[in-house]
């Protein structure tokens, strides 16, 4: 049986050591012999300095077939674990940062889109007698009345524009209602508010040159459906409300355009329950919140925050 032996001379000092044929042969044998394992060094010095003969020693030492080592088989399942949960743990960290910044990005389209609306609404009041499109009926803020065709496309209703992208499904056109579902809030042409103390007149625009600069035209639908946050069902008129939840599904805030054109974020703690809105399940089934500085007749009677409202 042979005995892989470490020599008592290390290899790389034989290795550059001007042997002679006689010397290498004795080097060989008392390797052979000796009681004491290779050391790795003693391997890497043979691959590079050994000779093509096996046992036989030139410039170095090599090993023969039965002497090199055996490589290992491939990861344990420890390591497995170890890499898996690495990812895990990764992957934790990673996919809330790249999910806030996806919604980001989708707020600074919303806040586009309804910088948008306000510039489409203004075009056609100044092509219409200085008045906004009505909303549905003068009162439903998430649906207007039905417009010819030409008017429709001059106020974007043929594009993506009337809606937040976080509700993908909406603006549509419905026809068994003869109504625009839009992805807004829209208060041209309301002329009362259903507030939570009673119907009072609004502070909404209705013709252009009569409104206020900071008046709210339209904004994000930040709305509670049959007393639920995501309420609503599989009605798409209110479909993904919310449309900017926090983790607990509840508004973070909404984006708003104002007559003057101006368009802002608003964190839902500074808005107000506004309007009450009715659908065909409930009476005042639905809670509508929105900011405004100038609430007009409401203003004057305790109007309430929306954190009270919740």
């Amino acid at each position: 049986m042979n005995v892989r032996a470490r020599p008592k001379i290390p290899l790389f000092l034989l290795a550059r050591s001007p042997l002679s044929e006689a010397s290498n042969a004795t080097a060989v044998a008392r390797l052979q012999t000796s009681n004491l394992r290779l050391k790795p060094i003693d391997i890497l010095f043979s691959k590079l300095y050994g000779s093509s003969v096996p046992g036989k020693i030139t410039h170095g030492f090599s090993l023969s077939d039965d002497e090199r080592p055996i490589p290992s088989g491939g990861f344990s399942i420890v390591e497995l674990l170890v890499v898996v949960a690495i990812v895990a743990l990764l992957a934790s960290l990673l996919l809330p940062a790249l999910s806030r910044a996806k919604e980001r990005g989708r707020r600074a389209v919303c806040l586009s889109n309804l910088s948008q609306v306000g510039k489409a609404c203004t075009i056609y009041a100044l092509d219409n007698d200085d008045k906004y499109f009505p909303a549905r009926d003068n009162a439903v803020q998430i649906a207007l009345n039905p417009l010819q065709e030409k008017a429709a496309a001059v106020a974007g209703l043929m594009g993506k524009i009337w809606s937040c992208p976080n509700r993908p499904l909406l603006p549509i056109y419905e026809a068994q209602g003869d109504q625009w579902l839009i992805g807004y809030q829209y208060f041209g042409g309301i002329t009362n508010w259903n507030t939570p103390r009673g119907v009072l007149p609004s502070a909404s625009p209705i013709k252009l040159t009569r409104s206020k600069p900071l008046w709210t035209l339209a904004a994000d639908a930040t709305m509670k459906v049959d007393n639920l946050w995501g309420g609503g069902g599989d009605d798409v008129a209110f479909k993904d409300m919310p449309p900017h939840p926090n983790s607990k599904n509840q508004p973070d805030g909404g984006n708003q355009v104002h007559v003057d054109g101006s368009a802002r974020w608003v964190i839902f703690d500074n808005m107000y329950f506004i309007q009450r809105f009715q659908n065909w399940r409930k009476q005042n089934s639905s809670m509508a919140f929105f900011f405004q500085e100038d609430l007009g007749e409401y203003g004057k009677r305790e109007p309430i925050k929306a954190s009270l409202a919740q």
